[in-house]
């Protein structure tokens, strides 16, 4: 029981190191530590669906809350949690991805920073949807343990269709090829957002809501389009005519109006059709309110 008891805290020291090494690292690129920050990348890489600056605001929220899951997974309550042991080993490659993402993105390494980007992805929708298929789940642990990396997904997903844009930057891609990846991006974000609503084990509102807020930031950058039309800065510049520009910002717009619709979709279903705890399972079986197997209606 010790051992046990030992190797549990380990994992969850293990998780403590892990977001304070992601959180420094992350952080420490902003002061142009690793190279050129992000801000001034994203200027120099601005693409068609690069979101305004406030969108990106959300790194705060998802760090908060990855905090707060990195704090209560260490008491007693939560440490040997089913939902702790089974995020943690992607957790920590998210955590890994993200570091080498940052030093790959801040020297210019397109390729790696890519590589990197979709590493972070997998590791946490995979590992979302291994804690969606967990039995039980209490409501504290949804939002202290599992609620945090939906917020994470969910921008990473809209992070890796950028990414995806800004490689094809990277190589100076033609305008025809840059108009087709944004709309491609689009595709990608809807198949996701629709999968965490539908096929889920059980319904992702907040993937869908942070979409939502991605799309936002995107129909906010493309109001003005000032940085896209800024030729002394940008890497691959190309003069958009108007009507591409409108056209994109109205396509962003409308695929946002579809993710609230899939977060509000989600959430009954999350409300409506979420399996009752085995306790209160077992209560309606012993006072009849739920017919044993075998027994007569």
């Amino acid at each position: 029981m010790a051992k046990r008891e030992s190797g549990s805290c380990m994992i969850n020291i293990v998780n403590l190191a892990a977001y304070l090494v992601n959180l420094g690292i992350t952080y420490g690129s902003l002061t142009g530590a690793f190279g050129p920050t992000n801000t001034n990348l994203s200027a120099k890489y601005h693409t068609l669906i690069t979101p305004s600056g406030f969108a990106f605001s959300i790194w705060g929220i998802i760090f908060i809350w990855e905090g707060i899951f990195t704090v209560a997974q260490l008491f007693p309550s939560y440490r040997s949690s089913k939902v702790v042991t089974t995020i943690t080993p992607w957790w920590l490659a998210a955590c890994l991805f993200q570091c080498a993402w940052t030093l790959f993105f801040a020297q210019e390494v397109m390729i790696g920073a890519m590589a990197c980007m979709l590493g972070i992805l997998i590791s946490l929708m995979v590992g979302i949807l291994r804690m969606d298929f967990l039995e039980e789940m209490s409501t504290w642990e949804y939002w202290l343990l599992r609620a945090p990396f939906s917020v994470h997904t969910g921008w990473i997903v809209a992070a890796t269709s950028l990414n995806i844009c800004v490689v094809a930057d990277f190589y100076r891609g033609p305008p025809e090829v840059m108009l087709a990846l944004a709309m491609v991006c689009f595709a990608g974000i809807s198949a996701i957002v629709t999968v965490f609503t539908f096929a889920s084990p059980k319904a992702d509102p907040i993937v869908a809501l942070v979409a939502c807020w991605a799309l936002l930031g995107m129909v906010a950058e493309l109001a003005s389009a000032e940085k896209l039309r800024d030729a002394s800065v940008r890497w691959n510049f190309f003069d958009w005519p108007q009507y591409v520009i409108s056209g994109v910002r109205i396509a962003a717009f409308l695929l946002s109006l579809l993710c609230m619709v899939a977060a509000t979709v989600a959430t009954a279903r999350r409300v409506c059709f979420a399996p009752k705890p085995k306790a209160e399972l077992d209560r309606s079986l012993e006072s009849g309110v739920i017919p044993r197997s075998g027994t007569e209606m």
